[in-house]
């Protein structure tokens, strides 16, 4: 069933074609995103009431279905992001927009703590969403961000093959987004 979100869910491939899709975030105002009430919708995600794009509802429908049929889903412990319209953490200088501007990414489990969130999902649980369509934070080169799945791919996405002590990790590294 997964592979039917590819057929009907629009993702973009790009910050670029986001903007082309959902209207462009003004950043000289304030970051303001005049479009949002017309691209965003509250969904439940793991039982939790979330704000995202209106074209993520349906993937994160069919994938939260799919981890479950695995029992998988009970590896998530918290939501915490989905609609953030922001800047990169650390690359604000830069103004280079977050993916969840557009409500295109969500965070779990990062209400965990360090170390236990940079241990990740077991690579059953993270295969689930990059096979849904997703990309995996816990990939990238620069900061890993295991937390994250964004409905936008990073340039050369690799996805995650290996485990090491139980949790997935990846054989190369990505550029993040551009």
């Amino acid at each position: 069933m997964i592979w039917l979100i590819m057929m009907i869910a629009y993702q973009p491939q790009s910050m670029e074609q986001a903007a082309q899709r959902y209207g462009k975030i003004d950043q000289d105002g304030g970051l303001v995103w005049h479009e949002m009430k017309i691209w965003i919708q509250k969904t439940d995600l793991f039982g939790r009431p979330t704000w995202v794009n209106k074209d993520l509802v349906q993937p994160l429908k069919e994938v939260q279905a799919e981890l479950k049929s695995k029992q998988l889903d009970k590896e998530v412990k918290s939501v915490c992001g989905g609609l953030s319209v922001r800047y990169v953490r650390g690359r604000e200088k830069q103004r280079v927009l977050s993916t969840h501007a557009y409500g295109l990414s969500i965070d779990l489990n990062c209400f965990l703590g360090y170390p236990s969130f940079r241990k990740g999902f077991s690579c059953k649980f993270v295969q689930t969403f990059e096979d849904a369509g997703f990309s995996w934070g816990g990939v990238w080169k620069q900061r890993a961000d295991p937390m994250h799945f964004s409905w936008i791919k990073p340039v050369n996405y690799q996805r995650a093959t290996e485990v090491r002590e139980g949790v997935c990790t990846w054989t190369k590294t990505v550029s993040h987004l551009k």
